[in-house]
């Protein structure tokens, strides 16, 4: 039976040679972006049977992610260690409508039948003239 760990029984992990040799290429190389070095290093530790603890230890993270990375190689492969969860970073600061709105006021004529600013943008809706620079540049 596998042991356990706080989310159920820890998958079992077994390396080919291959997947082996890939994960020690991406722990290794330079240009790997660290995190995804580290989720290597964290899968190449639980496949030689290192507990969670361990490889928290070993590579200075938090046991829960030491358990998580491996378990998550087991369900999605080599590619999974790329990719951050979902709602996973910075969350946006303008919501959806004010950007609806600003994009939607552009579109149109001004009130003196100009052309839209910036700074007009902003006084109209309320948002900063950065977050309308933003929207109506398409960094949005």
């Amino acid at each position: 039976m596998a042991p356990r760990t706080e989310h159920g029984p820890r998958p079992e992990l077994r390396l080919t040679d291959a997947q082996r040799k890939l994960l020690n290429t991406w722990a290794r190389a330079g240009t790997t972006p660290q995190r995804v070095a580290r989720r290597a290093n964290a899968v190449l530790l639980a496949a030689d049977g290192l507990s969670a603890r361990l490889i928290a230890e070993r590579l200075r993270i938090s046991p829960r992610t030491a358990a998580l990375w491996p378990r998550r190689y087991v369900q999605g492969g080599h590619e999974t260690l790329w990719r951050d969860a979902p709602g996973r970073g910075r969350r946006p600061s303008i919501d959806a409508a004010a950007v609806s709105r600003v994009r939607t006021l552009a579109k149109t004529a001004a009130p003196d039948g100009g052309r839209w600013s910036i700074r007009r943008l902003a006084k109209a809706t309320g948002l900063s003239r950065a977050s309308v620079h933003r929207i109506v540049s398409g960094n949005w």
